[in-house]
C-alpha cells in the first residue's frame, strides 16, 4: 500500500495493450501487525526498531476495542519482551478482535483476484511482510503469488529462517545491497496522497492520526503524483519512436545524481519534508540529509575572525560565539528543545501521540495525557508530580 498508489498509475499508461488488470490493494506492514497479529520474526530480526514498532502497533490499535485492554494495555513499552508478554498474557481477546478484521480483509482482497496468477509489485522488503501477508489470505484459493521487487534485502537471517524460500519472488536490482544514496526519496517518489493506514475493519482502511509531518506530504505529493504520471506519458511517446529501454543502473544513477547535487530550488521544495522511518510512522528524517549537512551562517570579525557561527543539521541549530559552543537548538514537530554548552538542558517540550511534558533545567514541570474513550475524550494534568485534575468533555464526532 502507499507504496503503489502512483505507481500502479504509470503501469497503466506503460501497458498500452491493456495486457494487465491491476489494482492497488492495501497490504501494509500494519495491517500484518494488527490483523494477522504478526510481530515474531520482527522482533527475532529486528527487535529495536519493526519489532517493537510492530508491538506498538498491536498495543494501541486494540486498546479501545476492549473494556479489558483498555484498562490493562500499558500507555507505553521500552522492551519488546514487554509487549510480547502482554500480548501473550491477553492473547485469545487479541486473537478475537483479529478473527473479525481477517473476515473483513479476505472479503476485501478476494474482490480483486480474478487469475490464478497473481504479481505483486512492491519497491524493497526486508521481512517480505506484505507478501506473506496476502499468501496467508490466498491460502487455500489455488492461486499463485509471486512478488516483484526493485530489491530485497537477502540477511543470513531471512536466509536462515527460510523467509525468501517461502516467497517466489524477482528483484529487478541484481545486488541485494541498498544502493541508492537515500532511498527515503524513491519510497517519497512512490508514496500516495493518504494518510498511513492503521486498521481495516468493515471493508474499509483505518486511518493514523494525522502528524504534522503527514501533513506536509500530503499537500505535497499530489504534485509529485501529476509530474510521474506526466513524465511516464512522455517516455510512454518516446518509447514508440525507440526500443530502447531504462535499466536499473541508469535509474539508480539519475536519482543518486539527484540525491548528490541539488539545484537551489530542489532544497527549498523538499526541505520542509520529512519521510518516515518505521513502519508505526513515529520517526521521522529529512528527504536527502547531505543537502543541509554542511549548511552554516558565519559572522566574522574585521571579515577575517569567525565570531559567531552557525550550523544548520536538519531540525537542528548549533550556535558558537568565538570557537565556544553555546547553544543548541531544536524544533521538531515532537519536540523542541534548548542545550547550553550543547549539552546542559534549559528548556525541552516534548509531543509524543497524546502525551505532551514541559520541563525546564531536566525537572518535569507540567505532563498533559490525553486519552479518546468512546463518546468521550479525557486530559489529565500532572504539575511538578502533583496530579491537578481531569477535564472530560463529550466529543460529538
Amino acid at each position: 500500500a502507499r507504496d503503489g498508489y502512483t505507481l500502479e498509475k504509470v503501469f497503466r499508461i506503460l501497458d498500452t495493450e491493456h495486457q494487465f488488470q491491476t489494482a492497488y490493494v492495501y497490504a501494509t506492514r500494519s495491517l500484518d501487525a494488527v490483523i494477522n497479529l504478526n510481530y515474531e520474526d520482527a522482533v527475532r530480526m529486528d527487535p529495536k526498531a519493526e519489532g517493537i514498532s510492530r508491538l506498538k502497533q498491536i498495543l494501541s490499535y486494540y486498546r479501545d476495542k476492549d473494556p479489558v485492554l483498555n484498562s490493562e494495555t500499558p500507555p507505553e513499552i521500552e522492551t519488546c519482551s514487554q509487549g510480547v508478554q502482554f500480548i501473550q498474557k491477553y492473547y485469545d481477546r487479541y486473537q478475537k478482535l483479529a478473527h473479525q478484521n481477517q473476515q473483513d480483509y479476505r472479503k476485501y482482497l478476494t474482490s480483486y483476484i480474478h487469475s490464478d496468477r497473481i504479481a505483486m509489485v512492491d519497491t524493497v522488503t526486508g521481512l517480505f511482510s506484505a507478501q506473506h501477508y496476502l499468501q496467508s489470505f490466498l491460502k487455500g484459493m489455488q492461486v499463485d503469488l509471486k512478488g516483484y521487487y526493485w530489491f530485497y534485502l537477502a540477511f543470513p537471517k531471512l536466509l536462515k529462517g527460510g523467509i525468501i524460500r517461502d516467497c517466489p519472488c524477482e528483484s529487478f536490482q541484481k545486488s541485494h545491497e541498498p544502493l541508492f544514496k537515500d532511498w527515503n526519496v524513491m519510497e517519497f517518489l512512490l508514496t500516495a496522497p493518504e494518510p498511513p493506514v492503521a486498521g481495516f475493519e468493515n471493508g474499509k482502511v483505518i486511518y493514523k492520526h494525522l502528524s504534522p509531518e503527514e501533513k506536509v506530504r500530503l499537500d505535497v505529493y499530489p504534485q509529485i503524483s501529476a509530474g510521474c504520471i506526466a513524465f511516464a506519458e512522455v517516455v510512454n511517446r518516446w518509447l514508440k519512436l525507440t526500443p530502447w529501454m531504462f535499466d536499473e543502473e541508469e535509474v539508480r544513477q539519475w536519482l543518486n545524481c539527484f540525491c548528490t547535487i541539488p539545484t537551489v530550488t530542489d532544497q527549498k521544495m523538499f526541505s520542509p519534508i520529512r519521510h518516515s522511518c518505521d513502519s508505526g510512522h513515529t520517526r521521522y528524517g529529512p528527504l536527502c540529509p547531505a543537502w543541509i549537512r554542511d549548511q552554516q551562517t558565519v559572522i566574522r570579525l574585521f571579515c577575517l575572525f569567525p565570531l559567531v557561527k552557525i550550523k544548520y543539521l536538519g531540525s537542528d541549530r548549533y550556535y558558537r560565539f568565538l570557537g565556544i559552543p553555546l547553544f543548541h537548538y531544536t524544533v521538531k514537530p515532537e519536540q523542541k528543545s534548548i542545550l547550553i554548552l550543547n549539552r546542559i538542558p534549559v528548556a525541552r517540550w516534548r509531543i509524543k501521540e497524546n502525551r505532551k511534558k514541559f520541563s525546564l533545567f531536566g525537572i518535569p514541570l507540567i505532563k498533559m495525557k490525553q486519552r479518546i474513550r468512546k463518546g468521550w475524550k479525557e486530559i489529565r494534568i500532572v504539575l511538578c508530580g502533583i496530579p491537578l485534575g481531569v477535564i472530560r468533555y463529550y466529543r460529538r464526532d
